[in-house]
């Protein structure tokens, strides 16, 4: 693999076809290591299963004609994610709040 932009690697692999799945193998001391690729454009099998090769050149899209939505029907919504755990201050603190 190699790197790329904004902390992401890449490799190019020839004749994999479509719907191959795969996940990543990291070598570490206590030998290798099985993640699933953060960046995933298909889970066939779910978030928790391996991802699977996709080809975008021979899928046909159909939103041509897609303008998007009026920024008065846009949705924001922002949940705070933090750390759990026990005896800790801060999230203590931040679990007595109403």
């Amino acid at each position: 693999m190699v790197p790329g932009d904004y902390g992401s690697w890449s490799a190019h692999i020839e004749e994999v076809p479509p719907g191959t799945r795969y996940t990543f193998a990291l070598d570490r001391v206590n030998g290798l290591e099985e993640r699933l690729d953060p960046a995933s454009r298909w889970q066939p099998d779910g978030v928790h299963g391996p991802s699977a090769v996709v080809d975008l050149q021979s899928f046909t899209w159909h939103d041509e004609d897609w303008q998007g939505l009026a920024r008065r029907d846009l949705v924001f919504y922002e949940v705070p994610s933090l750390p759990s755990f026990p005896g800790c201050p801060s999230c203590e603190s931040w679990a007595s709040l109403p």
